[in-house]
């Protein structure tokens, strides 16, 4: 079999058809590079940086359909965000389906326990249902599902004309966290995620999973999603090793501390010390609003911490090893452990979390080079293909790769945008009245009232403002309200995330308050997005504590002194990372349009902001500093695509590809081939 040939058929009959367009040369030049790297390549990695728009997506999962299929192995498909992982499997897997491209395999999509229910939680929780009606209508729809997914079971009770499922319904239905199996057999929600184990054709899960379930094979434990399927292809891959750190990290929570409470009935000294850390905790987790989310231990706090461990360890005896070190067994010799890795600030960092409960939480120094472990496991067995818009900054990728990632030997492909910023992207950087960042009430009414009003005058199609603070976020909805210059505003946190992303959607009008997630992942296309706003440039928290080891990590891996200005460097590549995902919400398509309003007038008063500016000018942009253009730029932008796509078109035809991969497969060749993992008893 031609393998190259099977894809440009593939794309120049089946996807040309379904999209009713000429193929893209630059997806078809994806696809034929990574069918090169899966054939024909004896390397296991291979990185991909390829911007938004370019058809990315397709263009690895049609070699990848083949591949698997001839290979008789499984994909694992990860991604860091619950709008592309629904993207992945409600939209781009059910149109390769209809392209005969896919055909019939197995396909699960693997979420986090909180994303399913459990008939035993709808059983025992029949009574805290608003109404006996309401738990009745709830549990036919139950009946009628399969996968026990919020959104499968919101369809059903929609398909009903019912009401879908409140946030506090849902509480009740989901699986929790350390919630066992239930011992139902027909409960959907467990039964579909039992489903993860049965070696389905592609799983389309998230990061952590996947991380999860290689660090439980270390443990003994068994997977949540296949780990050695042949093939791993990790989207949005600059995520990855962030979701590798909420994984890996070890923590204590308020609980663990109230399971030993009973020791301190008569030993004050440890009840002084179990109060004080208690309140801390309590104090910082009611914290609504702040810089940064990881809080440094202070001198006071690990002074509490060392009386606890010793007084429990004199309340109770326990054995060491021969280094000294404790074994650790019960619950509260886990806690004693805990506090011992929290206090050896030699080999762990450690922090108060105040976005995730009452929790100290604590990771060892030499997370990175336990990463570079994992990614070298992963590839032990299968092959690997990383991918992302953003996964480089500086002009010697793979250089960049090799120090940042840990890795040397890999194939690395990246792509030019077929997107024209100058025809697309009306880019408006202000050079007065958003100054004061920091201050969230300073900054609310300048972009109301400077940014958002008259946006929404001069733009028809819905707007996006992104936030990199939950508090200037909830303050700029509340001085918005509901209604805003005869649109809705929603806001994240009043829907979940899927919810949230079809309301915008179907709202072409409508305003969108929100961060995190919003900033990677989400796509809508057409007017339904037409103007994103960032309300700063995104820089991470110097202070926090994770931040500063990861940018001291990045400056020795990159052989810079870790001064100050190297350090600055490294933020500053962070920010720029984070920033391009942002702009790159705006243009999904190649007839997309619209504009970019950055409310950060620092971009005129600093060093970086002439760096920052230089940038955008040597990507294509016209850089404006007020929005006096933008109803000629809006109006006129569609005749400029249209005359900008004619001549790309032109130039990138499928005819005009300069080299094709000369890729076969033959049955003889099976046993070269890399073949999914079996993992042994020990």
């Amino acid at each position: 079999m031609n393998i190259s040939n099977q894809i440009i058929s593939f794309f120049s009959q089946n996807v040309s058809k379904f999209y009713n367009s000429n193929p893209r040369k630059s997806q078809v030049k994806i696809a034929l590079d990574v069918a090169d790297f899966l054939f024909n390549s004896p390397k296991k990695i291979m990185f991909i940086e390829a911007p938004v728009g370019i058809g990315k997506t397709l263009g690895v999962l049609i070699p990848s359909i083949l591949y698997s299929r001839l290979q008789r192995s499984q994909i694992t498909y990860a991604t860091a965000t619950k709008n592309l992982q629904d993207q992945i499997f409600n939209s781009d897997l059910p149109d390769l389906k209809r392209m005969n491209i896919l055909d019939s395999e197995k396909k699960v999509l693997a979420m986090g326990k909180e994303n399913y229910f459990c008939i035993t939680n709808y059983q025992k929780n029949r009574g805290k249902f608003k109404s006996s009606q309401r738990s009745s209508d709830i549990g036919m729809a139950i009946d009628k599902c399969y996968t026990g997914l919020r959104k499968e079971l919101d369809q059903v009770l929609k398909n009903d004309s019912k009401e879908k499922t409140t946030d506090h319904e849902w509480d009740i239905l989901k699986i929790k966290s350390d919630q066992r199996n239930c011992k139902l057999n027909y409960c959907p929600g467990h039964g579909y995620r039992d489903s993860f184990q049965t070696h389905p054709f592609i799983t389309v899960t998230n990061h952590s999973q996947l991380i999860q379930s290689r660090i439980n094979l270390d443990k003994k434990v068994p997977g949540i999603v296949s780990v050695y399927p042949g093939l791993v292809i990790i989207d949005e891959a600059h995520l990855f090793n962030d979701n590798y750190l909420g994984c890996a990290q070890e923590q204590i929570g308020i609980e663990d501390f109230k399971k030993i409470s009973s020791f301190a009935k008569d030993n004050l000294r440890l009840k002084r010390a179990l109060t004080q850390i208690k309140k801390k905790l309590i104090k910082l987790s009611r914290q609504k609003y702040g810089l940064q989310t990881r809080h440094t231990l202070d001198k006071e706090d690990r002074v509490n911490l060392s009386i606890i461990r010793e007084e429990l360890m004199n309340e109770e005896r326990f054995d060491t090893n021969k280094n000294g070190k404790i074994n650790v067994e019960g619950p509260v010799d886990e806690l004693v452990g805990s506090i011992y890795k929290i206090l050896d600030t030699d080999n762990y960092i450690s922090w108060i979390t105040s976005d995730n409960g009452e929790k100290i939480q604590f990771v060892t120094k030499n997370i990175f080079a336990e990463f570079e472990k994992i990614i070298k496991e992963l590839s032990a067995y299968n092959k690997v293909i990383f991918m992302s818009g953003t996964l480089t900054s500086n002009h010697d990728s793979k250089e960049e790769i090799k120090s940042i990632w840990g890795i040397n030997n890999f194939d690395y492909k990246s792509y030019e945008s077929p997107f024209s910023p100058k025809n697309q992207i009306y880019l408006c950087l202000p050079k007065n009245g958003f100054e004061f960042t920091r201050n969230k009430d300073r900054m609310v009414k300048p972009i109301i009232t400077n940014c958002i009003k008259p946006l929404c005058k001069r733009v028809k199609g819905g707007v996006l403002i992104l936030s990199n603070s939950l508090e200037l976020k909830d303050k700029i909805k509340n001085g918005m309200g509901d209604r805003y210059e005869n649109r809705n505003v929603f806001s994240q946190g009043n829907d979940n995330v899927n919810e949230l992303s079809e309301k915008f959607k179907k709202d072409k009008s409508s305003i969108l308050i929100a961060s995190g997630s919003f900033k990677t992942g989400f796509s809508v296309k057409g007017k339904a997005l037409q103007a994103v706003v960032i309300t700063s440039l995104p820089f991470p928290v110097k202070d926090d504590p994770f931040i500063k080891l990861k940018v001291d990590e990045y400056c020795k891996k990159l052989k810079m002194t870790p001064n100050q200005n190297n350090r600055f460097k490294i933020s500053y590549d962070i920010m720029l990372h984070d920033l391009e995902q942002s702009i790159g919400r705006l243009i999904r398509d190649v007839r997309d349009y619209g504009v970019i309003y950055i409310t950060d007038s620092r971009i005129y008063k600093t060093n970086y902001g002439k760096d920052l500016q230089r940038y955008f000018l040597s990507k294509g942009y016209i850089i404006h500093n007020d929005l006096t253009g933008l109803r000629r730029f809006m109006r006129s932008a569609k005749n400029k695509i249209f005359n900008y796509l004619q001549q790309y078109n032109k130039e990138n035809g499928l005819d005009k590809l300069i080299s094709i991969p000369q890729i076969s497969y033959l049955p003889t060749n099976h046993s070269k081939l890399n073949r999914p993992f079996v993992l042994k008893n020990k």
